[in-house]
């Protein structure tokens, strides 16, 4: 599960990079990662660039995973 959970921040981590070059301001970014212990710095850098940042346990998950979709709202203006 911790390689599951490094592999799945690393995508995250990338795509939001991507993501904070081409998003417009207003703009949403969604991804899914696993619990564990980077999830918390994960957040609070995504809280910096977007209004609201909300993560959801879908029902639909298996009972025991811990799969986590973020869903940061309202991308914030860049600095430039």
């Amino acid at each position: 599960k911790t390689l599951d959970h490094a592999r799945s921040m690393w995508l995250a981590e990338c795509a939001f990079g991507y993501a904070k070059d081409f998003l417009k301001e207003g703009g949403n970014f969604v991804c899914k990662v696993f619990e564990g212990e980077d999830l918390d710095k994960f957040k609070r850098n995504l809280r910096s660039f977007f209004s609201t940042v909300k993560c959801y346990n879908p029902r639909a998950s298996r009972k025991y995973s811990s799969e986590i979709y973020i869903i940061a709202k309202t991308f914030k203006q860049k600095n430039i």
